[in-house]
């Protein structure tokens, strides 16, 4: 998902907002409807030792029909490869023209360490299993670990930020606002286009009230993605801390 929101006019509905759909047996129009997207993206994957098998449909949420079904049965080792090819044929399914820039976008750096990628996607599961402190201290050491395997696993980074930040978020704690800030830095400085990284940042900003900072980050991110409602709350908020009503009335009209 982070991929496909990289491409200019297509918008994708936050993965926080999609896992709430996870394991529950709806139709695929009333999960459309909820999420306000057009197309339903849903799949399974599966690994045995070094073999993965994905299968992924991509599916009109308006009348219920398929438009594009594939299965990969490859090795482990091209997980990343695998990912970037449905990411493409998934906008080729859509009908969006993928400018050079675009393309660019949709291309991922490699893994240099599946050891490593092991741990990070370990530790995305840990984040998004629930919201309490052990799971995020689970999260934080598999980052950790990652790290430690691949120092140059800028997603990594972006996870520790995350983590950081959702434990600030409970804790009110000016340490975890100093990691937080110094992951997402460090993420940016290994990946500057990593736009969630970004949003993590502004969000930062914004609970350790510093608005103006986070005006600033939103500012840039609404320039690239002005189809991106979140990007445009978050500088509404940031501009209603300031006590400027107006101009943060315009942004929630535009969210």
């Amino acid at each position: 998902s982070s991929q496909l929101a990289q491409i200019p006019g297509l918008r994708v509905a936050a993965r926080t907002s999609a896992f709430e759909f996870k394991d529950r047996n709806l139709d695929v129009r009333r999960i459309g409807e909820a999420l306000g997207v057009h197309h339903v993206l849903e799949g399974s994957i599966r690994r045995e030792g070094g073999d993965l098998r994905v299968t992924v449909q991509l599916i009109d949420a308006l009348n219920g029909y398929h438009v594009w079904a594939g299965t990969y049965d490859e090795k482990w080792a091209d997980a990343i490869a695998v990912q970037d090819d449905i990411a493409r044929k998934i906008a080729q399914g859509l009908e969006v023209v993928l400018t050079p820039d675009a393309e660019n976008r949709l291309r991922r750096a490699g893994v240099t360490s599946l050891d490593a990628y092991d741990s990070y996607l370990a530790g995305v599961s840990a984040v998004h299993a629930s919201g309490d402190l052990s799971q995020l201290n689970k999260a934080e050491g598999l980052f950790r670990k990652a790290l430690s395997l691949d120092p140059g696993l800028s997603r990594a980074y972006a996870g520790l930020c995350e983590v950081a930040l959702k434990r600030y978020d409970r804790t009110s704690a000016t340490a975890d606002v100093v990691v937080a800030e110094q992951a997402c830095h460090k993420a940016l400085k290994l990946e500057p286009s990593r736009d969630e990284t970004e949003m993590a940042l502004a969000r930062l900003y914004l609970d350790s009230g510093r608005s103006e900072q986070a005006e600033a980050v939103y500012g840039g991110l609404a320039a690239r993605r002005a189809d991106d409602a979140d990007v445009f709350v978050g500088l509404g908020y940031a501009q209603l801390e300031q006590g400027r009503r107006e101009d943060a009335e315009r942004s929630f009209h535009k969210a």
